[in-house]
């Protein structure tokens, strides 16, 4: 956990969710929130590896997500979970930092919410969209598509989901950039097109 700037905490759980233990040297045995308490039920429950939803760190203020394994006794049943706290916008500096200028990659979570984002990460990490909203992707784990962003600029997308966690990786670049070819050969094509016409006429 020193050694990586992403990572906050690494705790230990009982099945009751209790701290057992923490790499932190003096941890605050506080309880968890209802929106913790929900998470680690539902990561108990999972029987393996498990990534939360974005939240905002208790004990740090910042934006994260926790990791999840659960401890097992000798019967194999689940008594505990191992969890990492991750810092978002440190994994985001760490794993975005050299897109090139005009992509955009980003990945949301399973309830759409941004985790990564390779532009303005401190502005949209944590949004989610509104209750409304259509999810683009139609649901499906990996494609192609059309979109236009927070920012407001069209953008063609790649996306695909990571297995086990729900999350979606989108990379893109503005429509207009991926076109500009396409549009330019369009035109000299019109263009080649009309001065056959008129040497016709």
């Amino acid at each position: 956990v020193s050694l990586n700037p992403g990572f906050l905490t690494l705790d230990v759980r009982d099945a009751q969710g209790r701290l057992v233990c923490s790499h932190l040297p003096m941890p605050v045995a506080q309880p968890m929130g209802t929106g913790e308490a929900g998470w680690f039920a539902a990561a108990l429950r999972s029987g393996g590896f498990m990534a939360s939803g974005v939240s905002v760190g208790p004990r740090t203020g910042k934006r994260i997500v926790a990791l999840s394994y659960p401890i097992r006794d000798g019967s194999g049943a689940p008594t505990g979970l191992v969890i990492l706290a991750v810092d978002l916008l440190a994994l985001n500096k760490q794993l975005l930092a050299e897109i090139p200028e005009g992509a955009l990659v980003l990945v949301t979570d399973a309830s759409r919410a941004l985790l990564l984002r390779s532009a303005e990460p401190e502005t949209y990490i944590g949004r989610r969209p509104a209750t409304d909203d259509a999810d683009l992707a139609g649901g499906r784990p990996e494609g192609v598509l059309l979109a236009t962003g927070l920012d407001g600029v069209p953008r063609l997308l790649a996306h695909v989901t990571v297995p086990g966690t729900g999350w979606r990786v989108f990379a893109g670049l503005p429509q207009a950039q991926v076109m500009a070819e396409y549009d330019a050969l369009v035109k000299r094509a019109i263009g080649i097109g009309i001065g056959m016409l008129l040497l016709v006429f």
